[in-house]
């Protein structure tokens, strides 16, 4: 696409792991810093009129990523359906089953809207330390509640995917899923999925 690196490194000199990402646009940079359980991150784009396209994937991006997961946790054969529904639908994507013919509904939203706000409000970039657990707790019960708008007859035959925000880990989502149950039970939704950036945080949180 013809896009200028643009690189920060940092450095610390603490215990705890480091995460750092270059993402596949180089005009994004990603880092973070885990303490227990605490985490310190950093993102800069380099380009913030480029941010919608370098942070926020598109919806069949992320239902491409959920079906293996979804696939092996139903033992399914589900694949993104030639017949979409139309735009401004509560359905985003609709995917059918290959061998029965069976379809469902996805709903796509992203995981942490916090985040994208503050890096379009600061000239992309974004700087904040706290709790993760405490973080992602918030972030994703914000995004949920943000798709209750939709009638509750349409949420009980949607899956909603959660276009997952790449620091999180697999520990933050089992810990949200033990803990919000309820809240996702009292959501409708039919499923709830939070689809990240590596293959152990596509995890299914509801039910």
């Amino acid at each position: 696409m013809g896009l200028e690196p643009s690189l920060e490194i940092e450095a610390k000199k603490a215990s705890g792991d480091v995460y750092n990402k270059i993402d596949k646009y180089t005009k994004l940079t990603h880092a973070a810093f885990y303490s227990g359980g605490n985490i310190e991150e950093k993102s800069t784009i380099s380009s913030p009129n480029e941010q919608k396209k370098l942070l926020q994937r598109s919806e069949r991006e992320i239902v491409e990523l959920l079906l293996p997961a979804y696939n092996r946790t139903h033992s399914a054969n589900y694949a993104i359906d030639a017949n979409q529904p139309i735009e401004y639908d509560s359905t985003d994507v609709k995917v059918i089953d290959k061998t029965i013919g069976h379809s469902e509904e996805v709903q796509v939203t992203i995981s942490d809207g916090n985040a994208m706000q503050n890096l379009g409000r600061n000239k992309g970039r974004l700087e904040r330390k706290g709790e993760s657990n405490a973080l992602v707790q918030a972030a994703l019960d914000k995004a949920i509640k943000k798709k209750l708008s939709y009638p509750k007859e349409a949420r009980q035959n949607l899956i909603l995917a959660l276009d997952g925000w790449r620091t999180v880990k697999p520990n933050n989502l089992d810990y949200y899923r033990e803990k919000q149950q309820q809240f996702m039970a009292d959501s409708g939704f039919k499923e709830i999925w939070f689809v990240g950036c590596a293959d152990e945080t596509i995890l299914r949180l509801f039910p």
